[in-house]
């Protein structure tokens, strides 16, 4: 949803999180995001994960992206998954309607 400063927000769009958990290597975020607007969102787009160590966002762990190579149109949901490796590693990111 947010990126750096260069990256420009999209407006109209609802996130929900299916899941969140981490494994012996990772953290894997699941969910999905509709978009509420009026208007189509063109492909491609990004979805934009990062992670802090608490609520007070003070201690940015990391994080990574998706590209979502399809567009939405109003009322339309898509499905994402986001990995992120402590690493360094880019251990994968996918995307579904």
């Amino acid at each position: 949803m947010v990126g750096s400063r260069n990256d420009k927000r999209i407006d109209g769009l609802n996130f929900g999180i299916d899941s969140l958990y981490v494994s012996a290597t990772h953290f894997v975020l699941k969910g999905f995001v509709k978009d509420v607007s009026t208007i189509e969102i063109r492909a491609p787009w990004y979805i934009v994960a990062q992670l802090y160590s608490d609520s007070t966002w003070e201690y940015n762990l990391g994080g990574n992206f998706t590209v979502m190579n399809q567009p939405l149109a109003p009322d339309e949901k898509a499905h994402f998954s986001i990995s992120y490796n402590p690493a360094g590693e880019c251990v994968g990111v996918s995307q579904g309607a």
